[in-house]
């Protein structure tokens, strides 16, 4: 359809054009959604560990898509709203628990009564649809302590101006001012003695950005790209490998974790029975299941021949990090740590999977932001080594401070174009060959039509 509208030819220097590709992107969600249902594979219950497809053609097939547009589609599906623009003149509205890890020049905490901050429902017992004894209720129901942190936060995300208020009515009834209010009384002003703050301005490098380190790798692989898909919302084909490289990641997981609780590597015929249990693709009908099965059953033996002894030294799998920069906050996991310390020192090594690896890759830079993120979290990170699962081979980082200074330099540049909307193509024919939204891009060098 894309490729019949002739979308790769848009002038997307024009708003009006960018708006019609925002819609079509809309259509590419429903498509994924419909298909995501439709054509999501299951287990094939008389072969164990195994799995079959779902249905993606005949003549019910797209009777059933004409139903879920007409029923459903019509009233669920947003219309296109435009681009993020973080520079944008406009005031956000957000609640405290979303606010967390971001800031503003200029910050309103308004309602702090009694009953509304705290909330009146706070820690207190409440009823749930699932029998309280099993789940821990509490924990959802939260306290005074959980609010009292909640109101930190919030007044925490002001960088310069801070204004917190309440009010004493609401139509004809008194309210109480929130028990909060007098711990903070000595800054209140009345509000005729309120002075306009002055502020440093929504410029380029003040605004925040928070951004995972994988959305932040494909914009530095191809600006446009990027925009095609996070800013416009167009959404990839779905394909049969698709979730190959995280099933793969989640093995790995489960055997190290295995590892970790019986001080032993998991055996060939265990080894078997972890994928029959956690492997698997949503895509993939039963030829590719097996296929893509048999080839991560060979990538992750040979790990546990070659490496088995690292999975002795797992300190942690996933381990999420946060790295703060001026302007920009970004996010990831590493997907496992391993303590190479001796004489019970601790020394922390970090381990990055690669289903696949590229010189065009940032291996270098994911690596050295997520080694900066923990030193700042007080770890000792001392090594720091991309595996290539398909080679059986280790690619050490340099994360010497120099090294990660450069990477914290160039994460603050590729924030700021980001922040200045500039998603400038970067064509090349290999990354264009595997690029899903080459068939819209003007700059692709791979023509071919689908």
């Amino acid at each position: 359809m894309l490729d019949i509208l002739n979308v790769r030819d848009w002038d997307m220097n024009n708003p009006m054009m960018v708006n019609r590709l925002g819609t079509l992107a809309r259509i590419t969600n429903l498509f994924i959604d419909y298909e995501s249902v439709y054509r999501r594979a299951r287990p094939d219950d008389s072969v164990q560990g195994e799995q079959v497809g779902g249905q993606d053609r005949g003549e019910w097939y797209y009777r059933n898509l004409a139903t879920f547009i007409l029923n459903y589609a019509a009233g669920e599906f947003d219309g296109f709203e435009g681009e993020d623009d973080l520079l944008i003149d406009a005031v956000d509205l957000t609640t405290v628990h979303s606010s967390k890890g971001l800031e503003w020049p200029a910050v309103f905490i308004p309602s702090l009564t009694n009953k509304r901050f705290p909330s009146m429902y706070s820690g207190r017992a409440q009823e749930w649809l699932v029998p309280r004894g099993m789940f821990d209720a509490q924990r959802y129901e939260g306290g005074s302590d959980d609010e009292r942190r909640l109101f930190y936060v919030a007044m925490t995300r002001a960088r310069d101006w801070l204004s917190i208020s309440r009010h004493n009515k609401v139509t004809t009834i008194k309210v109480a001012e929130s028990p909060y209010f007098p711990s903070v009384g000595q800054f209140f002003v009345s509000p005729s003695d309120i002075v306009t703050p002055v502020l440093r301005g929504a410029v380029s490098e003040d605004a925040d950005l928070l951004i995972s380190y994988s959305d932040l790798a494909s914009f530095m692989e191809c600006g446009l790209a990027y925009r095609l898909r996070k800013r416009l919302g167009f959404k990839p084909q779905l394909e049969p490998a698709i979730g190959y490289g995280k099933s793969i990641h989640h093995v790995m997981r489960v055997v190290a974790n295995f590892t970790q609780a019986t001080g032993a590597v998991p055996d060939p015929t265990f080894l078997n029975e972890i994928l029959d249990r956690e492997f698997f693709l949503p895509n993939a009908n039963k030829v590719a299941h097996r296929q893509l099965k048999d080839a991560a059953r060979k990538l992750v033996s040979k790990y546990i021949n070659e490496y088995g002894a690292d999975l002795h030294r797992v300190w942690q799998t996933e381990y999420p990090f946060e790295l703060h920069l001026p302007g920009v906050t970004v996010s990831g996991r590493a997907d496992v740590i391993l303590d190479t310390g001796s004489t019970g020192a601790t020394s922390l090594t970090l381990i990055d999977y690669k289903s696949r690896t590229s010189e065009e890759s940032e291996h270098d830079i994911q690596l050295q932001v997520y080694a900066s993120a923990g030193r700042r979290e007080g770890l000792v990170v001392s090594d720091a080594f991309v595996h290539d699962m398909v080679a059986s081979d280790r690619i050490r980082i340099d994360i010497n401070q120099a090294a990660v200074t450069q990477a914290e330099s160039i994460v603050v540049e590729v924030a700021g174009k980001i922040k200045r909307r500039e998603f400038d193509p970067s064509p090349e024919q290999t990354k264009c060959s595997r690029c899903d939204v080459r068939s819209i891009c003007a700059h692709s060098l791979c023509k071919k039509r689908t």
